[in-house]
């Protein structure tokens, strides 16, 4: 029997010119499932970020009554309600804390860091000229992004 028939009548440069098509063709479905799994993964990247974004809104919001539990705690001298405050307190800072908010880590005496740190008053005090004297806000970070800096009086 000849390779004619056993090719039912297709030519050997036919079946090579064949096989180079079902190659391009495979090549060509493997680029693009490869530029399609690239996209997908760009596309849950710039998700992610517009997730990101809505959170900061909402979580800036939020911050918001902190402070206010915060002020609350400090004017109040009924010992049971500023522990039901502080327990309430406790669970917003766990849920943000579950969302990637960090408060920012403030120590006196150290110098600010402009990118955490706000210089909001100017006070003479018998401490090294620069340093931070006491925190009069909190400053909190998303993700490791600073969403609020930290207010702060300063050592003339």
């Amino acid at each position: 029997m000849d390779e004619e028939n056993i090719n039912n009548g297709i030519s050997p440069e036919d079946i090579e010119k064949l096989k180079r098509e079902r190659e391009e063709y495979l090549a060509g479905w493997q680029r693009a499932r490869a530029d399609y799994l690239n996209f997908q993964k760009e596309e849950r990247g710039r998700f992610e970020e517009f997730r990101k974004i809505g959170l900061r809104d909402f979580v800036v919001d939020l911050i918001v009554v902190l402070d206010s539990f915060d002020a609350a705690q400090q004017s109040l001298k009924d010992e049971g309600l500023v522990k039901e405050l502080r327990r309430i307190e406790d669970q917003m800072r766990s849920i943000l804390k579950r969302y990637g908010v960090e408060e920012n880590s403030v120590a006196v005496d150290i110098s600010p860091d402009p990118a955490f740190h706000e210089a909001i008053d100017v006070v003479e005090v018998d401490k090294p000229s620069g340093t931070i004297v006491e925190v009069m806000q909190k400053g909190y970070t998303l993700h490791g992004n600073v969403i609020r800096t930290t207010k702060v009086k300063v050592a003339k």
